[in-house]
Parts: C-alpha cells; structure tokens; sequence
C-alpha cells in the first residue's frame, strides 16, 4: 500500500515537472542541481575516488611512492590537492575519511532534490538546514583561517541562492501542506 501511494507521488510529481504545470521553474531547477549533480554525480565521483585510493597501485601514495604510481586517478588527485595545501601533510586516511564525508553530502542534497521535486515540506527545510549548516561552516573556516575568505565566499553563493529562494513566500506556500495528503494549488 505504501508503495503504491510512494509511485503515484513520484508519478504526479514528474506529470507536473515534466509537463510544465504549476511547478515554479527554480524548484526544477534548484531541485534537479541538488538531485543530479549535487546528488548522484557527486556520489559517483567520490565513490569511485574512494575505491581508486583503496586500491593496491595506489598504497604507498602518501609515503612520496614514484611518479608511475602517482598516474591513477587517485595519485593525480592527491598530487592536485598537495598543491593546494603545501604546508600541510595531508594522510591517507585523513583523505579518505574526507571523501566518506563528501559521500555523506552528496546523500543530503539526492535526499534534498528528491523531495523537493516531490514537493515535499521537510526536503524544503532539510534543504535550508543543510544551507546554513554550510554557510556557517563556511564562515567558521574563516574566523580560524582568515586566509581561507576566497573561498568562503564561493562556498557560501550556492547555499545563499538556496536560502533566498527556498524562504520565499511564493515558494514556501508551494511546499505547505494543507489537510489530509494534498498541497495548497491541487485541490
């Protein structure tokens, strides 16, 4: 039963997506970002970043192993983020543990466009939870790092854009659920 209520939402919500209903066109878009790109490519990207780092021709990456090691996927980029961070010696597991965490992320935004797309109110404000969490991290980065507010601030346009438009009251009212399982403009 469950999941025939769960194949009609996503039935009805592709209907009005893809048929150019009375769905706003930055909820697509907003929504699509988070689910495709955000979501599921980045999920891709980093598992497969993580599998290439756990494979054997690229172990003795961090212990400054030889340049044909360094060829795989894994071994360039590490080297490309070494020269980010030259101070700094950055360990294998430190890496990993980075990429377990950018998979974390990538979960968030597929949870967040999935729902949004599915008009659903806790994706709305999953998505503004999670966008202050990372303007707030982001600005935290630069109290402890002042050197870092370049890049604060690109990692705070994206969440910005989120905030705005997800807070509006034209796309707020979108997402607010009446009585029973019905929204507001379906009636």
């Amino acid at each position: 039963m469950e999941k025939d209520e769960k194949k009609a939402d996503i039935k009805t919500a592709s209907s009005r997506v893809f048929s150019g209903g009375k769905t706003p066109l930055g909820v697509v878009i907003l929504g699509g970002l988070n689910l495709f790109v955000l979501g599921i490519a980045s999920f891709i990207f980093f598992f497969f970043l993580h599998q290439s780092l756990s494979s054997p021709s690229t172990n003795n990456l961090f212990e400054g192993a030889s340049q044909e090691k360094a060829t795989s996927f894994a071994g360039a980029f590490f080297e490309d983020i070494k020269k980010y961070f030259p101070e700094k010696e950055l360990e294998e597991e430190q890496l990993k543990i980075a990429l377990i965490m950018q998979m974390a992320i990538a979960l968030i935004f597929f949870a967040s466009g999935l729902g949004i797309l599915l008009r659903k109110e806790k994706a709305r404000r999953l998505t503004l939870y999670f966008s202050f969490f990372m303007v707030i991290l982001a600005l935290l980065s630069v109290v402890f790092n002042p050197s870092t507010i370049s890049q604060a601030i690109l990692q705070i346009i994206y969440p910005g854009i989120l905030i705005l438009y997800f807070t509006s009251k034209k796309i707020e009212k979108y997402f607010v659920l009446t009585r029973g399982n019905t929204t507001q403009g379906e009636e």
